[in-house]
């Protein structure tokens, strides 16, 4: 994993989603979400230029990527995963990498949660109500 810790009062996050040990990173900033969305992201942007397809073309494929998976981790060493990013990634199954991520309680504080249409896609293929979680909290 190249992402380095940003410990601090930053609300900077870079963390890695692991699937079947092929790695997809995110990080905040990147008008995607929460860094762990922007890794969903970035799943669906690889399937699709593995597919030569658009990624809204490739939702349904990322989806039966990631439920295909067989093992799923987040790594995320700077923060714990907030609550909803935790909820999405519970929901699929992920687990955290257990030496460097936690599972948080709270949500992300100042830092407003979405994701991008393409990830709302994605988790009404895989039974993830975005509406609901976005509520929490």
């Amino acid at each position: 994993m190249a992402l380095t810790a940003t410990k601090g009062k930053s609300e900077s996050c870079d963390a890695t989603l692991i699937l079947d040990g092929k790695e997809f990173d995110g990080a905040t900033g990147k008008g995607t979400g929460h860094a762990e969305m922007t890794a969903l992201n970035e799943i669906i942007n690889e399937v699709s230029m593995d597919l030569g397809k658009s990624p809204s073309k490739s939702i349904a494929e990322a989806a039966a990527f990631i439920k295909g998976a067989k093992s799923r981790a987040v790594f995320c060493p700077s923060r714990p995963v907030c609550l909803k990013c935790g909820t999405v990634l519970k929901a699929l199954k992920f687990t955290v990498d257990g030496t460097h991520t936690t599972w948080g309680t709270a949500t992300a504080g100042s830092t407003e949660w979405g994701v991008s249409m393409n990830v709302q896609a994605l988790l009404g293929a895989l039974g993830v109500d975005y509406g609901a979680v976005k509520a929490l909290g």
